[in-house]
């Protein structure tokens, strides 16, 4: 089992240590802008992003922008 690091309020990085891509946790709970700095799967598992609903994922190449809205929780992988 991987143990989440919070990397800043909210923000938590699950370390995934010799794998090719990293593991992010996002609880939000205001609007929370986010431009992509690689290829990412960004999937909602709780509650409405406004463009993401539960459940929902998308692709976000990088220089894509996405906003972020809470209260919701989002899971992002990316490229390492």
């Amino acid at each position: 089992m991987i143990e989440p690091v919070e990397e800043q309020p909210g923000c938590f990085r699950y370390p995934t240590a010799d794998a090719p891509f990293e593991l992010w946790r996002f609880d939000i709970s205001a609007a929370l802008p986010h431009t992509a700095s690689a290829r990412e799967l960004v999937l909602c598992t709780e509650g409405d992003l406004g463009t993401l609903h539960h459940g929902e994922a998308a692709y976000l190449a990088p220089g894509q922008q996405i906003v972020f809205s809470g209260p919701s929780t989002v899971f992002r992988v990316t490229e390492s």
